[in-house]
């Protein structure tokens, strides 16, 4: 009898002992899960703050420079010491295409960026030009020239790579023809039809009348769906994903050549090479020597140049970008992985009037820039 009782109490011990460290080993589970998750936290908001004040380093020089009528893409064999007329000094070590968009702002614009950081910043490397812009470009007409390619900021030990684009020059969804808007994606590679549902249901989504085209949908048939129809002017990229041909690969092919307002003109330094021939009606050859010029030092003249030479047929084109631009930056972190950031601003009198930025994953090798990097 005492026997049965020592064992039943030793098994009592034993399960005690079992509970307790099962217990232990789960709290230590569960603690270094929430560290792990505080960790990812922490780094993710860490990028934003890098991506932010990469970004806004460059929007500052693009819109400062732009502001006094500079073209950042100007090409000078000038000093641009402290004695050529404001360069600015070597608090930032700034990339010579920063230092020409900057000039005379850059004084006030490194200070900035150095109170935003809590100390100075480096640039990794950059696509441009060298040099300090001469009085003839100083005294221009303003219009606003962006970067050809993108440019890497160091940040608090982070690599970021920021590329500025003209948000309203791409296929506006509102304004693009029906013919441009096939031919657009013929080339994203849609055929037969998945190719007429894709471009009946935009026209449909976006004209007034109640009168669906032979593969197009209108209000009854989404409704049925769940869904209002725009039966107007689009408002927001995101309403494709309402319409039953555009699924998450088609969106995700297409997204980053599509914008919503402007003029209607394709941005030479921004579009893809589909947007060029769909909408800017320009052939292959043609795309190849605009996507050579976009990597050239003096990118704006070389487009200048090729917009002379295409003659009349380029009146569906510009060099010059609209005031709304779109941000994209890559934060690269010391072990190598990437995340990806998108944003838009607004550049008005050499001022950033408005500036939001969001995580945003890429969905996709489509959705990469087109252009120099």
């Amino acid at each position: 009898m005492g026997s049965r009782r020592s064992a039943f109490a030793l098994i009592l011990v034993l399960l005690l002992v079992a509970s307790v460290f099962a217990m232990t080993v789960h709290s230590a589970v569960v603690l270094r899960a929430s560290l792990v998750e505080t960790s990812a936290v922490a780094a993710q908001h860490a990028d934003r703050r890098a991506a932010q004040s990469a970004s806004s380093i460059v929007l500052r020089s693009i819109a400062k420079a732009n502001g006094s009528g500079r073209s950042p893409d100007r090409d000078r064999d000038s000093s641009s010491g402290p004695g050529s007329g404001g360069a600015p000094e070597e608090n930032l070590d700034l990339p010579p295409i920063v230092r020409q968009l900057l000039a005379a702002a850059g004084h006030d614009i490194e200070k900035e960026a150095e109170e935003e950081l809590d100390g100075p910043g480096g640039i990794v490397d950059g696509v441009g030009t060298s040099g300090e812009p001469s009085p003839e470009d100083r005294a221009g007409d303003g219009r606003l020239t962006l970067p050809g390619g993108g440019l890497a900021l160091e940040i608090d030990g982070r690599v970021v790579t920021v590329r500025v684009l003209d948000a309203q020059g791409g296929l506006n969804l509102n304004t693009v023809e029906e013919q441009e808007l096939r031919r657009y994606f013929e080339l994203k590679g849609l055929r037969g039809i998945a190719l007429s549902s894709a471009v009946d249901q935009i026209l449909d989504w976006r004209d007034e009348d109640s009168v669906p085209r032979r593969y197009g949908m209108e209000r009854e048939g989404y409704r049925r769906m769940g869904i209002v129809a725009r039966d107007g002017p689009i408002r927001a990229i995101e309403e494709l994903r309402a319409l039953p041909a555009i699924d998450e690969a088609v969106f995700a092919s297409i997204m980053a050549d599509l914008c919503l307002g402007g003029d209607g003109k394709v941005h030479l330094m921004s579009a893809s090479s589909e947007v060029l021939q769909a909408v800017g009606g320009l052939t292959t050859a043609q795309v190849d020597a605009v996507l050579q010029a976009r990597r050239s030092a003096d990118a704006a003249e070389a487009l200048e140049a090729f917009m002379e030479g295409v003659g009349e047929d380029a009146e569906r084109l510009r060099v010059y970008s609209s005031p709304v631009v779109r941000i994209r930056a890559t934060v690269r972190g010391s072990t190598g992985a990437e995340r990806e950031f998108e944003g838009t601003a607004v550049l008005s009198g050499g001022e950033i009037t408005s500036f939001g930025m969001q995580i945003r994953p890429w969905l996709g090798e489509a959705e990469r820039y087109d252009g120099a990097v």
